[in-house]
């Protein structure tokens, strides 16, 4: 029995060094294990954070294919507007010259039809005024007591004459007016 209890003593002894040693040995290993549980968790939420920008990025990659094809269609749109105002400002330019083309031709062309109603009434006032002499030298060789007769009949030639001269100037003024 003193062996029994000298083996259960030394049993003992050996059970509380493996259980000293075990606790050491858990002491000593829990502080790493509490370190990779927090790197764990630190890990997991970096993780959770990835996947979130990972996400992100594709939404963003996604979003910005979008932009650059709507980019795309906007400069060409842009250029093609680009090209017709082009095209219309030329056109313009054309236009305008066609108009000042034809403004000059039709001035020129009432200068010229001025130049000849000018000419016409010119010649017609000389032609009245060598008539006007000749009737009256006619009628006062005649008829020398019409002559009177005479003076109130060139009063009335004169006053139509002068309703005519009236109607010639605002004919003029209207071609004036025609030409600008």
């Amino acid at each position: 029995m003193k062996e029994q209890l000298e083996q259960l003593r030394k049993q003992t002894e050996r059970s509380d060094r493996i259980a000293a040693d075990t606790a050491l040995e858990n002491k000593r290993l829990r502080e790493p294990l509490e370190q990779a549980n927090i790197q764990l968790n630190e890990f997991r939420r970096k993780l959770e954070f990835y996947e979130r920008d990972k996400q992100q990025l594709s939404r963003l990659k996604s979003r910005n294919t979008k932009l650059e094809k709507k980019v795309k269609g906007l400069t060409w749109e842009a250029e093609t507007l680009i090209l017709r105002n082009d095209s219309l400002v030329a056109e313009r330019e054309s236009l305008k010259e066609r108009f000042n083309d034809v403004i000059v031709e039709l001035q020129q062309k009432t200068g010229l039809k001025n130049v000849l109603l000018e000419r016409k009434i010119a010649a017609l006032m000389r032609e009245d005024e060598k008539r006007s002499i000749v009737l009256h030298e006619t009628i006062a060789t005649c008829a020398p007591n019409f002559a009177d007769k005479l003076t109130s009949l060139d009063e009335r030639v004169g006053s139509i004459i002068d309703e005519k001269n009236k109607i010639i100037i605002d004919l003029r003024y209207e071609v004036a007016k025609a030409r600008k």
